[in-house]
């Protein structure tokens, strides 16, 4: 299943970034969630999962989730996949994590762990071993 998933995001990214470059990141975004809905209805229906089953005041939440976090967060790693190569951008991806735990640490006072910290020095380094030299991260 990882391997599968694996596969399907890294498509995903070279078929996004181009799609990008012909329809804007908006549009690729909002496409994106609309054919990710409609794959996804018919397998809640036929387990017998609700679709929108949730107490009134967790709308609000559901609603910023969707918009500011998931929407926002898709729509500007779209843009800049149309400013960077497939491969830079989904290196990019793997910083998310950090940024994640970063903020969690310092809006709901989460305590930052060592392996987290050796986790960070792991990534950013991979990120300079890569960046390090490599003339083709910008396309513009």
């Amino acid at each position: 299943m990882a391997v599968l998933a694996s596969i399907s995001y890294g498509l995903y990214i070279v078929q996004a970034r181009d799609a990008t470059q012909k329809m804007g990141s908006l549009t690729v975004n909002s496409l994106s969630f609309i054919l990710g809905a409609i794959a996804i209805i018919p397998l809640l229906l036929a387990l017998h999962i609700p679709l929108f089953k949730a107490e009134q005041q967790l709308w609000p939440w559901i609603i910023y989730l969707s918009l500011a976090v998931t929407s926002l967060a898709y729509y500007l790693f779209l843009y800049g996949l149309q400013h960077l190569l497939p491969g830079a951008g989904s290196l990019l991806f793997f910083i998310k994590p950090v940024l994640a735990a970063a903020l969690a640490a310092f809006a709901l006072h989460e305590n930052l762990t060592l392996l987290f910290i050796m986790g960070t020095i792991v990534i950013i380094a991979g990120l300079l071993i890569y960046s390090w030299g490599n003339t083709d991260i910008q396309t513009d």
